[in-house]
């Protein structure tokens, strides 16, 4: 048997709201019936009103936190964040890094500005995604931290 003359299957697609199921129907010229497969279901509600809209989280400057370990800032952060709620953003990301968290020495940590940073987040409605920074800060390119 050649592949080259194999005609490639089409697939129809229909997603089902709030069903954690998705039907898939393999359209072949040999009938095969239906299948139905598990999905990865979102774990927070979105807009009923609009099943088509992804959730959008925004990334803060990677100088979020300053080396001194307070929110960098703060009002025009407040502002930012008003304005991305406003626009209809999910959440924001930030880079927590551990180097800041921990610059005075093993197991002494000072989360004050991300502590800041979470309850600005909350006041203004929005989730917020951290991930853990490990490696220096402006290793990477487009890094904008000093």
């Amino acid at each position: 048997m050649s592949f080259a003359k194999m005609k490639p299957p089409t697939y129809q697609f229909q997603a089902k709201n709030s069903v954690k199921e998705m039907k898939f129907e393999k359209m072949t010229f040999t009938p095969e019936g239906e299948r139905w497969e598990k999905l990865h279901v979102l774990s927070y509600p979105h807009s009923k009103n609009d099943l088509t809209s992804v959730p959008v989280f925004f990334m803060l400057p990677l100088d979020t936190v300053t080396m001194s370990g307070h929110l960098n800032k703060p009002r025009a952060m407040n502002a930012s964040l008003m304005a991305l709620k406003g626009a209809g953003v999910e959440g924001v990301m930030v880079d927590a890094w551990w180097g800041l968290v921990e610059k005075d020495g093993p197991m002494n940590y000072n989360w004050e500005g991300y502590s800041e940073l979470i309850e600005m987040v909350q006041k203004h409605g929005l989730k917020l995604q951290v991930v853990m920074s490990f490696h220096q800060c402006g290793g990477n390119v487009g890094d904008s931290c000093r």
